[in-house]
């Protein structure tokens, strides 16, 4: 049986839902984008890391990580096992 959600984890959500923060530009959220940066100052070099950036969910997260991943290597081609997603069973391309 999974423990029950922490209050902070509910503060949170129900705060994101209420001011639908957009964290990609300063004009729509500075109090969002102070509170980002802040908390990835302390969170990034815990993993090696010098910077980030927070997205909404899992798809986003993969999606920001393969872009990283072509960006830093320059890979064009993605492996991925059959128990993936089937968004990616079709051939995509990943060209700038």
């Amino acid at each position: 049986m999974d423990p029950p959600t922490p209050w902070h984890a509910w503060a949170a959500a129900l705060w994101a839902a209420a001011t639908n923060q957009n964290l990609l530009h300063p004009d729509t959220a500075p109090a969002a984008r102070a509170l980002e940066s802040r908390l990835l100052s302390w969170l990034a070099p815990k993993f090696g890391m010098d910077g980030g950036h927070f997205v909404p969910g899992a798809t986003v997260a993969n999606i920001t990580a393969l872009w990283a991943a072509r960006e830093l290597t320059g890979a064009d081609q993605v492996v991925a096992s059959s128990a993936a997603a089937s968004a990616w069973k079709r051939p995509h391309s990943f060209s700038a």
